[in-house]
């Protein structure tokens, strides 16, 4: 086989469309972080129960990771521009419609709106910017978009805290934003520039399977599993967090500032994370990220004062907030030409994980005791250590196929 040195994509101005993608980014994040603190409300005024309002939720997280997977896939064969468009006309539609009217079966409806147009743009977007994007840049980038989607998870919480202490509706919130979706992708789709793709390369890739390359490709498998795990320890954590802490007598009240901090660690991890990858390799970086946040939660758990449990959990947030955007960036690198693809792949992982751990830990906490839900946030990132120390050399040694 010849190995040929990958061709860097032609330099196009991408600022103004970073800019808005990054204030869409945020948006998602604001949307996502304001939709599950409102559970008890739309429990409230559609009269269920939480669990229909979770069963709910569970299945357009199953339309999240289908599109996740497919939208990736076509964005390897179709104008990528389009396909984003499209996903933030269905988020934008789902908001807009959730904020006028509400019923059981219309909030099934804005969900999978909102999910599968998300599970569209995230995957296409890093994509994108893959091809515009040199190599070196694309790691700035990449962080900044996951920067972005942090800084929206904070407000998202503190939005809807002051809207109910105005006596507002939340769900008007989200009409508002909707209509701010639609003139941002609008705004994007005037000034970005074209994808890089030539049609000769599309045309060779309908001739075969794309996810197929992928499943079959033993590293990126095992990416997979590493974002799997890890996934599901950190998302499992901060849904649970406040319920460990009641096992010391600390009331949700105050332990969701410790959430708050999580959050914020997570959006300081990822500045620090753009400062020093300029100095440093990405796959030094997330491998010591990965194994120093194992590390804390190890910590969390055998240390009991409260005040240095929480710095722990802080420092835990600060030091896995590299994880999420380097996994995109690694991934990638090792198969540039299916970047779309490879990020739906790992993304759809990303589904699976906080799936699985979100009922397993429910259960361990039920069946063993509050305090038993960080060992399965210590399992989940240990496991994730060390699928990702056994590729530390296959990260080192892997070369661009021709």
């Amino acid at each position: 086989m010849n190995i040929t040195k990958q061709k860097e994509p032609k330099k196009q101005n991408t600022r103004p469309s970073l800019f808005i993608i990054y204030a869409i980014f945020i948006l998602f994040g604001i949307t996502i972080g304001t939709i599950d603190p409102i559970t008890p409300v739309l429990a409230s005024e559609l009269g269920v129960s939480y669990a229909k309002i979770g069963l709910v939720i569970f299945y357009s997280i199953i339309c999240l990771l289908l599109s996740n997977i497919i939208a990736g896939n076509l964005s390897d064969r179709y104008d990528m521009k389009k396909i984003m468009l499209t996903g933030v006309i269905l988020v934008s539609m789902g908001l807009f419609f959730f904020g006028i009217y509400l019923d059981l079966y219309t909030l099934i409806i804005y969900l999978v709106f909102i999910r599968l147009g998300f599970g569209i743009l995230d995957p296409v977007t890093y994509n994108y910017y893959s091809e515009l994007l040199s190599a070196k840049n694309r790691t700035s980038v990449f962080i900044k978009i996951n920067l972005s989607w942090f800084i929206g998870l904070v407000l998202g919480p503190l939005i809807i805290s002051v809207s109910l202490y105005a006596g507002i509706n939340p769900r008007v919130i989200f009409t508002f934003i909707s209509v701010i979706f639609a003139a941002l992708i609008t705004a994007f789709y005037i000034v970005s520039p074209g994808s890089s793709k030539k049609t000769g390369d599309l045309k060779n890739r309908h001739k075969r399977s794309l996810l197929l390359e992928v499943f079959s490709d033993p590293f990126l498998l095992s990416m997979g599993f590493v974002y799997l795990f890890y996934s599901g320890a950190v998302f499992g954590l901060a849904t649970w967090l406040t319920t460990y802490f009641l096992d010391f007598g600390i009331k949700v009240a105050d332990s969701s500032i410790f959430l708050s901090l999580y959050w914020l660690a997570s959006i300081a991890g990822l500045l620090v994370t753009l400062k020093i990858s300029r100095k440093f390799s990405e796959k030094k970086i997330f491998i010591i990220s990965i194994m120093a946040g194992s590390l804390c939660s190890i910590l969390v758990a055998f240390i009991g004062v409260i005040p240095v449990k929480v710095l722990f959990i802080f420092l835990q947030g600060l030091t896995l907030a590299a994880v999420m955007p380097l996994i995109k960036t690694i991934s990638i690198k090792n198969r540039p030409g299916l970047a779309g693809t490879i990020v739906g792949f790992i993304l759809m992982f990303q589904g699976i994980g906080i799936l699985v751990f979100q009922p397993l830990i429910g259960f361990v906490a039920d069946r063993f005791g509050k305090e038993y839900i960080i060992y399965m946030v210590i399992s989940g990132l240990v496991l994730s250590s060390i699928l990702a120390s056994a590729n530390y050399f296959k990260i080192t040694g892997r070369r661009t196929p021709s």
